[in-house]
């Protein structure tokens, strides 16, 4: 297991370590604390990364409605549904 410095977490977010450090309290990001060093496994560090990971709009769609036309809308073709 590897375990990763809070300034090695900076430079893999491309952020200064106090940016680093500053998120760490803000957001309750899981750590190691030995003795006064901040410490991530890489664990911890995948689970900060998925847990602020923005979808998006693309990733948010509607899933397709069966019998909807080409580049219609989920909410249009159920609105349409009940009107044919």
């Amino acid at each position: 297991m590897r375990v990763l410095t809070e300034a090695e977490v900076a430079e893999i977010l491309a952020v200064s370590p106090a940016r680093a450090a500053a998120w760490r309290l803000r957001y309750g990001w899981p750590h190691v604390r030995i003795g006064n060093q901040i410490r991530y496994t890489e664990a911890q560090l995948e689970a900060v990364l998925t847990e602020h990971t923005v979808l998006t709009p693309a990733d948010q769609r509607e899933p397709r409605v069966p019998g909807a036309l080409p580049g219609q809308t989920a909410r249009s073709a159920r609105y349409w549904e009940g009107r044919r």
